[in-house]
């Protein structure tokens, strides 16, 4: 015989408790997608004190006192050390090392940022979690999205509407990464021509083509045309949202770099272009060799690699190149309806880029 008035409902993945009070239906969350799980808290939740109506009165007046009591019936379901192991587990979790990486990154800003009082992430209140967005937002720029992944995190994994209606944070005022000046890409790669090695030849690519520098390191031989015109790759950053390959033209003078790069890497039996040493935190070697050609932030644009992305499009849209050419050759989404029927080929991609980007 069952100890609690109403019926035990599954909605979605979950269990509700349901109630009848005043011909209206009230549903308790009972937080749990187990059936045993969600008997045993029914019947804890509150016993008829004198009767089934005095009972339902008294349920109805507990509100959401009656939710926190059902969430501490079972005990913590996770702690904020397991958090980013169960996160990882779940098949919403990336697949790419670098995303997984980062996400487990902002899981350990979150625990950092959280009040003391919040035991465990399942008993984290809204209130709590507006602390922790807030405490977030003073130190980090990209606070919005982190506040969005915690909301998923926290949906995917059935730990309560904790994140559910956190307002819209302040964040610290956005930093770009700025073009390169003439004279500086001039210092730049006289720089690198002295002692850069493999370093040189991922500098003259990420001109050559505007690619981020995860995805330049990490090029293998089979994603270079057989002529080295040009690379078909899945950049890293879209990989999981927009799985396919771009084609993304050489600029004439790095075609030759990339022939030697190819030549190297089959003596070698290697299935990147380069070394593995090289790849390694390839961004502190970029960011040393910045500093010492005097290539520094200025006002709210930083300089770095990804400047020669900047760099890059900022030349395709000097020399002319319509901007949906530009986005097939960059991989950003088009803007607006012409960008979804416009289909740039790659004879148009090659030309654009050969006229567009000088040599250094």
């Amino acid at each position: 015989m069952k100890a609690y008035f109403g019926s035990i409902r599954k909605k979605g993945r979950r269990y509700y408790l349901t109630v009848r009070i005043e011909h209206k239906t009230k549903w308790i969350a009972l937080k749990t997608e187990s059936a045993a799980i969600a008997r045993r808290r029914a019947a804890s939740l509150a016993h008829p004190p004198c009767g089934e109506r005095a009972w339902l009165e008294h349920l109805a007046a507990l509100g959401d006192a009656a939710k926190i009591q059902l969430s501490k019936t079972e005990g913590p379901q996770t702690t904020w050390k397991d958090l980013p192991g169960r996160w990882l587990d779940s098949p919403a979790a990336p697949a790419g090392k670098d995303a997984r990486a980062a996400q487990v990154r902002w899981l350990r800003i979150l625990d950092a940022a959280r009040p003391a009082c919040a035991a465990a992430p399942d008993r984290l209140s809204a209130k709590e979690a507006a602390e922790a967005a807030k405490c977030i937002s003073s130190s980090h720029a990209s606070a919005p999205r982190m506040i969005r992944f915690f909301k998923k995190v926290w949906k995917e994994l059935g730990l309560g509407g904790a994140w559910k209606n956190i307002p819209p944070v302040r964040t610290l005022p956005r930093e770009y990464y700025r073009r390169l000046t003439a004279d500086e890409l001039q210092r730049l790669f006289r720089r690198l021509a002295v002692d850069g090695g493999e370093y040189a030849d991922m500098a003259a690519i990420g001109y050559a083509t505007g690619l981020r520098l995860s995805d330049v390191a990490g090029l293998e031989r089979d994603e270079v045309a057989p002529d080295c015109s040009a690379l078909r790759i899945v950049p890293g950053k879209t990989r999981n949202s927009k799985p396919e390959p771009i084609l993304v033209p050489l600029a004439p003078f790095a075609r030759p770099r990339v022939k030697a790069l190819l030549r190297k890497a089959a003596e070698d039996g290697r299935r990147n272009l380069f070394s593995e040493e090289a790849m390694k935190r390839p961004s502190r070697r970029f960011s040393k060799i910045f500093r010492e050609c005097g290539i520094l932030k200025i006002g709210g644009g930083r300089a770095g690699f990804h400047s020669l992305r900047a760099t890059f499009i900022s030349m395709m849209d000097e020399a002319g190149v319509p901007p949906h050419v530009t986005d097939a050759v960059t991989g950003h989404a088009p803007a607006g309806m012409h960008g979804r029927y416009t289909q740039p080929s790659a004879a148009a991609r090659m030309a654009a880029v050969s006229r567009a980007i000088p040599p250094v």
